[in-house]
């Protein structure tokens, strides 16, 4: 009975303390008053208040705190009310302490939800009304007695209020308590917006409060958790909403939940900022407490005339719902490289109206820096972007659509600038590989940003193009979007701009074109001008254009009149539908335009066929199969894959860059040639990759070839260029044809033919990771690469020119330095492949000037050369020679001599080095306790010299291989044979050399009795292609079973012996991989022995 009174007694204390946290109110509610007016519930009804007044401006209220009540407040829908603060409180009767408010009730300080001894309770906020108050705050960091026996209740303030504004700070407080590290209670705060419409000044603050050692940190929580059928919006018009930074003596914890899924309620975030400076918008990281299941938003809106950002680099935004942006300035996704992902079902993005400024050509709308979905239905609507150098990507988990409204004009744009390009990613498999496809239906923009600026930096020029994408619900494009950002000039009538000689500026390559008299004179009749605007191309086809600027940025009074003036830094435009092939991984055959025997004047697309095969009829040998064809796809594509994906058939992609002026604020073009079997430095110019828009050329192997593009040849920007913020080279081209062999310097081109540097710097020397010989040579003057030969020495290549293997030379029209080097049949190469080292003598070079002055042959690779050879550059006109391997550059100069610029001035001479042949100077052995080991020295062997052990038991009448070595360098070497058996053994070397041929080595025999602890079971080599042998150590009259298992546990042979100790077997039709052999007495079931090897 006294413990009894003694907890009796605490308990009063007790509730004198946490009285005691309550200012002594100047009104409380009562409540229950049926005869004043509004009756029992009416705030505005005196009889409601201890007082017996209805509180007023200055007035602090307490509801519930000190008084129990049946009838909790309202404020009707005809009050317009007033107090200084209003604290909320339970005594032990209250787990409910309402306030509806129906009409306006102001608060001009503090709305507070105080804890109470032994009491979970709720404030629920509900009405129709508004409550306007200066701040907000549920629970305490003050004093923690309160949560004294207290095992972890939860004190709650829920809003389905219609409006509820807070112009200064939320904060949602936890309390525990604690004694010799022993929890004794915990009060968690939370917020709940279930309805209605919340709006937050300030900063919202989960923080946590310990109180006399208490280790535990409470669990404080604000979040939306919009109700079935309900609406929750969330109003943030402060520049940093969340305040991460606690009060004196707590610590920040607990979470924040913009979307709370309980139900088929819209929870939405407004971001409302209307201040000077930038509001934060919050990523997924960044912001600790942050829960971001199953989305960090589900409906996100922007409002307001302030700028708005992500704050953390990179940081992502899931978006379950719909995205609203009517800002009136700028969303800044772009700084962070940002990404808004859609993870939701059906959803909408409606874009914005805003002008960019602060980005490239100032485009309008919401810019997204990468946009990824893995919604079933999206749609854009509004003004949208992808920035340059972002993405928009499918994150497949089932079949995606995206739709670009079709009712609304420039929902989606791909923006290019100086830094780079936007780009779809694959629309066929994500990162899983999930044989899931995506579609993009509706009209989109792609932009290409074009160089201008005039002089060298940026002239007018021909270029090639290539549609990224396609005329709605067709395979094909025209030019009439493109011809709305820039000039075109075509035939009359044809609907072009008109220009004094109405020569076109856009042209289809023609293969099939007849062949002029001197088939090396440089000549346009290969490309034909459009007939009208309106021709068609098929996707895939390439285009060749005349760039002279935008229509904005040139003058149409002056862009036809010379001097003519320069093109401006241009973003040109496409505008259709993305295009995307039916086949697995989305893969389309081209439709390759081919033209009739009899070619028309002008290409129309009437006048042509279109062909899944490549054109393969010219009757000049090097242009054979030639093909103008491009990129179909809004994003790089990796031509390496492009290799890869149509049977290795398309080696060489001719890509072309600014070369030499030919006026004012004009420039010629020439070739650069990306070789896709070489994995070293690709020439200056040329690349692996190909951007969105770009157009090259290929060569079809037959007159059957054809052309596939897949989804999967698409790579991120980054591939193509790094760092992020170099300008894309858009390559160029004009006219191609085999060069001259007649060309000849003019002397009035000797002081007026300006040299401008190359769209690439010189390579870098380097050993490339590919084995084979490899010489690269560059024509430069000063420091602008000219021309590049390509040299490889293959022994399994013909000296002479084969089509496929080798790559023409060809040249462009206006071009006027050319270099390069020829076949055994005088045939002129980009890429060369020519036989091996030992056999060649000779490599004629073709060299031409555009002026006077001097030059350099410069050798920036030499790759796998080994030392035994020697490649000198032989100058003919001075006598001089210079060893280009060990030697960079070679300076000489071009006068007025003609003897100085002959076309054959240049040739390679390959030769032995002095004292650099192959020799063996030792082969011994001797018996060790492993085996028997064999040890050979030698002498500029380098790493070009194959190895092979053989050995003999029937006295030297045959022998087998017993292994197989690759020369390093090392000049030593050595191998220990586990199992040489008994009686008289042979071994002998075999040195597969660089020359072709075969030598072998004195024989060494050794008399073996096996008595020095040999492993008796063994499989050798254990590195093959083709033969293994397997060793049993003895003779065996019982049948003996041998598996082979891969490594996954499979068995993938069996074969059965008896009456040998040893056995061979082929395992050339095995896959790469390790293997291991096992051998059973089938009689006893025992197991003999088992050992490992690698198949090649």
């Amino acid at each position: 009975m006294k413990s009894f009174s003694r907890y009796l007694i605490l308990l009063l204390i007790l509730f004198g303390l946490q009285a005691e946290n309550v200012k002594a109110a100047t009104v409380s509610w009562a409540g229950g008053n049926t005869t004043g007016p509004g009756g029992a519930n009416a705030w505005s009804n005196p009889g409601n208040w201890n007082t017996g007044t209805v509180p007023t401006i200055t007035d602090d209220v307490s509801i519930g705190a000190v008084l129990a009540f049946a009838n909790p407040p309202v404020v009707a829908p005809t009050d317009n009310v007033s107090c200084a603060t209003i604290t909320f409180g339970a005594v032990a009767t209250l787990t409910a302490v309402p306030l509806t408010v129906n009409g306006t009730l102001t608060v001009t300080g503090a709305v507070t939800v105080l804890p109470t001894l032994l009491i979970a309770f709720t404030v629920p906020l509900s009405g129709t009304g508004t409550l306007n108050c200066a701040s907000m705050s549920v629970g305490t960091n003050g004093n923690t007695i309160s949560a004294l026996l207290n095992l972890t209740v939860k004190l709650s303030l829920v809003s389905t209020l219609a409006n509820l504004n807070v112009s200064g700070n939320v904060t949602v407080n936890s309390i525990t308590i604690g004694l010799l590290f022993i929890g004794l209670g915990e009060i968690d705060g939370g917020f709940s917006l279930v309805s209605g419409t919340t709006t937050i000044g300030g900063q919202i603050l989960t923080q946590s409060t310990a109180f006399v050692l208490s280790t535990t940190v409470g669990v404080p929580t604000f979040s939306i958790d919009a109700a079935t059928g309900s609406t929750a919006t969330l109003i943030l018009t402060n520049a940093n909403p969340i305040n991460t930074t606690p009060t004196s003596g707590s610590t920040y914890a607990g979470t924040i939940d913009f979307y709370n899924s309980t139900g088929t309620g819209q929870a939405t975030v407004n971001y409302a900022y209307t201040g000077a400076g930038t509001q934060t918008v919050y990523a997924t990281t960044g912001i600790s407490n942050l829960d971001i299941s199953p989305a960090l938003y589900q409906n996100l809106v922007f409002t307001g005339t302030g700028n708005k950002q992500p704050n953390v680099l990179s940081g992502l935004l899931t978006v379950a719902g719909n995205i609203d942006n009517s800002a009136s300035s700028p969303i800044n996704f772009v700084t962070n490289t940002n990404t808004v992902r859609l993870t939701g079902t059906t959803q909408t993005i409606a874009g914005g109206s805003y002008v960019n400024s602060t980005l490239p050509a100032s485009p309008i709308g919401t810019v997204f820096y990468n946009l990824t979905s893995t919604a079933t239905t999206a749609t854009l609507s509004g003004r949208n972007n992808i920035a340059a150098l972002g993405t928009l990507a499918f994150l497949k988990t089932s079949n995606t659509t995206m739709n670009v409204d079709a009712t609304a004009t420039n929902s989606l744009t791909l923006l290019s600038n100086s830094t780079g390009d936007a780009s779809i990613a694959s629309l066929s498999a994500d990162a899983s590989a999930a044989a899931i496809t995506a579609t993009v239906t509706g009209t989109l923009n792609v932009q290409r940003y074009v160089k201008g600026g005039g002089g060298s930096t940026g002239p007018r020029r021909y270029m090639l193009i290539s549609s990224p994408v396609a005329n709605a619900s067709a395979s094909t494009y025209n030019l009439l979007p493109f011809f709305a950002t820039t000039y075109i000039t075509g035939s009359p009538g044809g609907g072009f701009d008109s220009s004094p000689q109405n020569n076109p500026s856009v042209f289809i390559y023609d293969e099939n074109a007849p062949a002029t008299t001197n088939p090396n004179v440089v000549t346009g009749n290969e490309f034909k001008g459009f007939n009208t605007i309106n021709e068609t191309v098929p996707m895939g086809n390439g285009v060749e254009f005349y760039f002279r600027g935008s229509r904005t940025g040139v003058s149409s009074s002056t862009v036809f009149v010379s001097p003519f003036p320069a093109p401006d830094n241009a973003t040109l435009n496409f505008s259709g539908a993305v295009y995307k092939g039916a086949g697995t991984n989305g893969a389309f055959n081209a439709s390759i335009i081919n033209f009739p025997a009899t070619p028309p004047t002008y290409y129309s697309s009437s006048a042509v066929t279109f062909s899944n095969n490549l054109s393969y009829a010219s009757s000049a040998s090097t242009k054979k199969g030639l093909n103008l064809v491009g990129n179909p796809y809004p994003s790089v594509i990796d031509l390496q894959k492009v290799y890869s994906g149509n049977s290795n058939a398309y080696r060489y992609y001719y890509m072309l860059v600014k070369n030499i002026s030919t006026g004012a604020n004009s420039f010629s073009t020439k070739y650069a040639v990306y070789d896709a079997t070489n994995s070293g430095t690709p020439p200056a110019g040329a690349s692996r990759y190909a951007v969105s828009g770009q157009g090259f050329f290929i060569t079809s192997a037959n007159a059957t070839s054809t052309l596939t593009f897949n989804e999967g040849m698409k790579v991120p920007y980054s591939s193509y260029t790094s760092p992020a913020s170099t300008s894309p080279v858009f390559n160029v081209i004009r006219n191609p044809s085999v060069v001259a062999k007649t060309l000849a310097v003019s002397p009035d081109k000797a002081n007026n033919t300006q040299q401008v540097t190359a769209a690439a710097a010189p390579a870098a020397a380097q050993t490339n990771a590919d084995p084979m010989p490899r010489l690269r040579l560059e024509m430069m003057k000063d420091t602008n690469i000219l021309n590049t030969a390509d040299i490889a020495f293959d022994k399994n290549s013909s000296a002479k020119f084969v089509p496929g293997e080798d790559a023409p030379y060809i040249a462009a029209s206006g071009q006027g330095d050319f270099f390069y080097s020829q076949s055994a049949d005088s045939v002129g190469c980009f890429v060369n492949y020519t036989g091996n080292l030992e056999k060649l003598r000779r490599i004629n070079l073709f060299i031409a000037f555009s002026n006077f002055g001097q030059y350099k042959i410069t050798s920036p690779i030499k790759s796998n050369i080994d030392e035994r050879y020697t490649i000198y550059l032989k100058d003919k006109y001075t006598n001089d020679s210079l060893d280009v391997v060990h030697n960079p550059v070679y300076t000489f100069n071009v006068d007025q001599n003609a003897a100085s610029y002959p076309r054959d001035r240049f040739y390679l001479s390959i030769g032995i080095a002095p004292g650099h042949e192959y020799k063996l100077l030792g082969f011994s052995g001797s018996k060790v306790t492993g085996g028997i080991q064999l040890t050979w020295k030698t002498d500029n062997e380098s790493n070009f010299t194959g190895f092979v052990v053989q050995k003999s038991t029937n006295g030297g009448k045959s022998f087998e291989v017993i292994d197989t070595l690759q020369s390093t360098g090392a000049g030593s070497y050595t191998f220990t044979d586990p199992a040489p058996g008994t009686g008289q053994i042979t071994y002998r070397l075999a040195q597969s050399l660089v020359t072709g041929d075969t030598q072998l080595s004195k024989t060494l025999v050794f008399d073996y009795s096996g008595d020095l602890n040999v492993l008796k079971f063994m499989v050798y080599p254990t590195n093959t292609a083709q033969d293994i042998h397997i060793k049993l150590g003895k003779t065996y009259s019982n049948n003996i079973k041998i598996n082979i298992i891969s490594a996954t546990g499979a068995m993938v042979k069996t074969l059965t012996t008896t009456d040998t100790d040893s056995v061979q077997e082929n395992v050339g039709n095995l896959i790469k991989g390790l293997y291991i052999v096992e051998a059973i007495d089938a009689t006893t079931g025992k197991r003999i022995g088992s050992a490992k090897f690698f198949k090649q």
